[in-house]
């Protein structure tokens, strides 16, 4: 039987938490590995269970640009990065959690990544210039009196003000993009094959400074990311 860890103080506030530390956290390496395989839910899951404050997990992006949770750079002599998810759930055998999905299921608790992949993070960089617009509640629009020193007003980041681009672009282009089954938008929706003779695709925006979840939609798998907001100032 595994004993149960003291809990400490932890209030979620959107993509952070906020601590009353009274003591040492306990983080739990690639999650409670003694029944499952390290880097999956079900670790995660029991790490949870028996109380610890955080997990740290790797991350690293496939060829298809699906950010995943796993240690080794090469799985059976494949580099994990010249391989699509598909390809490496078949080697490896299976799932190979995704790190959104991980995140959001265990949204309460401390995550330590560690980016194995330069390629998993955008370069970024904040912007200090005037708040002009809030135009969501994960995205507002900035004047660029920082690095940049363009005098333009930028897409950012709520949360972290994380440069996402010029006002005149399509802000999703500046986020990291996950790209999940249609049905995970909303079980209820069906197939879409039955209808459509295309792919769908879930999408899902995020802040390459923190992770913020920006924005989702649901597209044709071809199609360029919608450029769902146009404001002129």
């Amino acid at each position: 039987m595994v004993p149960s860890l003291p809990r400490k103080s932890h209030e979620r506030v959107g993509t952070t938490t906020s601590l009353e530390i009274d003591a040492m956290l306990v983080i739990s390496h690639r999650g409670y590995r003694k029944d499952h395989p390290d880097n999956s839910l079900g670790a995660f899951e029991a790490a949870v269970d028996i109380g610890v404050d955080g997990i740290e997990v790797d991350v690293r992006i496939t060829k298809d640009d699906r950010l995943i949770l796993l240690h080794d750079r090469y799985v059976d002599q494949h580099r994990v990065r010249d391989l699509t998810y598909d390809e490496l759930v078949r080697i490896v055998g299976r799932p190979v959690t995704l790190a959104a999905e991980a995140l959001e299921r265990f949204d309460g608790i401390l995550w330590n990544l560690e980016i194995k992949t330069p390629a998993a993070v955008n370069e970024t960089r904040k912007l200090n210039g005037e708040l002009v617009l809030q135009a969501t509640e994960y995205l507002v629009v900035r004047s660029d009196n920082g690095t940049g020193n363009d005098g333009a007003n930028h897409w950012a980041c709520a949360k972290c003000d994380t440069d996402l681009g010029p006002l005149e672009e399509n802000y999703k282009l500046g986020c990291l993009r996950e790209d999940r089954h249609v049905s995970e938008s909303n079980p209820l929706i069906g197939e879409p094959k039955v209808h459509i003779n295309d792919d769908v695709v879930f999408r899902q925006f995020y802040c390459p400074g923190c992770g913020t979840l920006i924005e989702n939609e649901v597209s044709v798998a071809s199609d360029p990311p919608l450029m769902d907001i146009s404001i002129a100032l």
